[in-house]
């Protein structure tokens, strides 16, 4: 074999060493979030400066007449499966600070949700130092929210069970009852 293909060998053998380690520490990450509550603490590491809110703190909220703004961060398409009933889909910074203008209604409390709370974490993480009113994410999303025993409505506005399980890995932190299959849905 010449000085080249041994090279090109070599150089083949090294990336393959490189990528097996890098999966594997992807790996290790992924399985260390096996559970709800390790991805929660997860969330609150990677953004330690929100405040986290925990569903029956929101509902204590509600029932004790605050105005309470339920805001869901994640895709259409997971929110049209189900939602916290009354919740609006916003998305970016913008849209949220638009709504808010155009809301004629006051807010004691913002709440942004996702499915895990990463996506939540991230909005509100991006409206420190802004006139928003307290803003907090809800811990374990919406995941935790029915795993609780939390209800939510579909598109319609009709109570369902089925909640988007976002990905293949993460459904599995949602209780199997919940799980919606989005293939079956087509």
């Amino acid at each position: 074999m010449s000085s080249k293909g041994v090279l090109i060998l070599g150089g083949l053998f090294m990336m393959a060493f490189l990528l097996l380690g890098l999966g594997q520490c992807g790996y290790d990450r992924i399985k260390t979030l096996q559970t709800l509550e390790n991805a929660e603490a997860d969330v609150v590491s990677e953004y330690p400066a929100v405040d986290v809110i925990r569903p029956a703190e929101v509902r204590l909220h509600q029932s004790g007449g605050q105005a309470v703004l339920l805001v869901d961060a994640r895709t259409l398409e997971e929110f049209e499966v189900s939602h916290l009933e009354g919740a609006v889909h916003l998305t970016y910074k913008e849209e949220l600070f638009a709504y808010l203008e155009e809301r004629q209604e006051p807010v004691d409390l913002l709440v942004i949700y996702g499915a895990l709370g990463y996506r939540s974490a991230k909005l509100a993480d991006s409206l420190a130092g802004s006139d928003v009113p307290d803003v907090a994410s809800l811990r374990g999303g919406i995941f935790r929210w029915v795993n609780d025993g939390g209800t939510v409505v579909d598109q319609n506005g009709a109570p369902t069970s089925w909640v988007h399980p976002c990905n293949k890995h993460w459904g599995r932190l949602l209780k199997k009852e919940h799980r919606f299959d989005p293939s079956s849905a087509k």
